[in-house]
C-alpha cells in the first residue's frame, strides 16, 4: 500500500508549484489512502464499491460522472489491470476527458517476468490457503495491460508523458511471497514481523527501489499541453547501503521464522489429534495430508531463509557481528 501511494504522491508533488493545491480525483480509491499522502489537496474518491467516506462518489471509471476538465489531476493506481481488456481504452479516454492538468496512472503491465511471478505467487498462496488470491487471479483472468495500449492512447491524445518504475523484480518477488505467506496465516507473531519489515522497507528501502523494469510503472501524463517532468529515478538498489540491505534481509527472515514456528506448533497439535483418530480412517487421512502440506511449507520457508543467509550481504554482516562480539 505504501509503495503504491507514495509513488503517486511523489509524482503529484513533482507537478506542484510552491504552495499550489490540487483538486484530485482518484478512480478506484476505496479506502481513502491517498488523502494521508497528500493531506493539503482536495481529493475525491470514486469506486464501484460502496463506502462511507464523505469525499466518496459511487461510479465507474469507464463512464465518469463529471464534466470535461473537472479535476486538475486524475489518479488511478493498480486499477487498469482489473478492467476487462475491451474496456481499457475507454477507461483511459475518460481520464483524458475529465483531467485539466495531468493523469497519474500506475500499475503492473504484461511483462513476462511479472506474469510468471504473479502466477507463482498465486500458486504459493493457494498451497497455503486452499484458494486463489482474489486480485492475482483477476490479473490472470483479464491479462495485465500492455505498455503499448497505454502509450498508444497517450499518443492519440497528443499528450507529453514520462514514466518511472518501482519495486525491482527480485525484491518484489521476495516481498510479495512474504505478503502471500502472512495473508494466508495471519497470526499475531507473523503480523508483528511483517509490520516491522514494512517499516524498514518504507523508511529505508523504498527510495532506492526504483529503476527500469520494475513491477509497477508510474506514468505522468500531461493533459494541459505542457511538458511532462523527468522520470523520478534518483537512486536504485545499487545505491542501497549495505547495512540497510542486511536489515531488510534480517526482517524478511524473521517473518519466515515466525511462520515456521506457527507451522511446527500446528503440526504438533495435528499429530496429537492424528494419534487419537487412528480408528477414524477418513479423518486420519485428512490430518496426515495437512501435516505433509505444512511440512512442505516449512521446507520452502527454510529454502528461502538459506537463500537469504547465503547472500553476500548477509555473510558480511555475520562476519562483522562476529568481530564485534570478540
Amino acid at each position: 500500500m505504501f509503495t503504491r501511494y507514495q509513488s503517486v504522491a511523489d509524482s503529484v508533488n513533482a507537478l506542484r508549484n510552491k504552495g499550489e493545491k490540487f483538486k484530485i480525483l482518484e478512480v478506484g480509491g476505496r479506502g481513502n489512502h491517498l488523502r494521508s499522502f497528500l493531506p493539503n489537496d482536495h481529493i475525491t474518491i470514486l469506486d464501484v464499491i460502496d463506502c462511507e467516506d464523505e469525499n466518496y462518489i459511487k461510479g465507474d471509471g469507464r463512464s465518469l460522472p463529471f464534466k470535461k476538465k473537472s479535476f486538475d489531476i486524475i489518479v488511478s493506481t493498480d486499477v487498469l489491470e482489473h478492467i476487462p481488456g475491451k474496456d481499457r481504452e475507454k477507461f483511459l479516454k475518460e481520464q483524458f476527458r475529465v483531467s485539466k492538468k495531468a493523469i497519474i496512472l500506475a500499475g503492473p503491465t504484461n511483462e513476462k517476468w511479472i506474469e510468471k511471478a504473479e502466477k507463482e505467487s498465486n500458486n504459493y498462496y493457494k498451497s497455503l490457503s486452499g484458494v486463489d488470491h482474489p486480485w492475482l487471479v483477476e490479473h490472470m483472468e483479464y491479462i495485465l495491460p500492455s505498455r503499448e495500449l497505454i502509450e498508444d492512447t497517450i499518443s492519440s491524445n497528443k499528450a507529453s508523458w514520462s514514466v518511472w518504475y518501482n519495486q525491482t523484480p527480485d525484491l518484489w518477488e521476495e516481498l510479495n511471497m512474504v505478503d502471500m505467506l502472512v495473508g494466508a496465516i495471519s497470526t499475531p507473531k507473523t503480523l508483528a514481523a511483517l509490520k516491522k519489515l514494512n517499516k524498514i522497507y518504507n523508511q529505508d528501502i523504498f527510495k532506492f527501489d526504483r529503476g527500469k523494469n520494475g513491477y509497477r510503472s508510474i506514468y505522468t501524463i500531461m493533459t494541459d499541453g505542457s511538458e511532462a517532468p523527468e522520470a523520478l529515478i534518483h537512486k536504485t538498489l545499487i545505491d542501497l547501503p549495505l547495512d540497510k540491505l542486511v536489515l531488510l534481509s534480517s526482517a524478511i527472515t524473521d517473518v519466515y521464522r515466525s511462520a515456521e514456528a506457527h507451522f511446527l506448533g500446528v503440526i504438533g497439535q495435528l499429530s496429537t489429534e492424528k494419534a487419537k483418530t487412528e480408528s477414524v480412517k477418513d479423518e486420519n487421512k485428512r490430518l496426515k495430508e495437512t501435516i505433509l502440506l505444512m511440512s512442505a511449507d516449512i521446507n520452502r520457508i527454510n529454502g528461502r531463509i538459506r537463500k537469504i543467509e547465503s547472500s553476500f550481504a548477509y555473510r558480511i554482516w555475520r562476519a562483522y557481528k562476529k568481530i564485534l562480539n570478540h
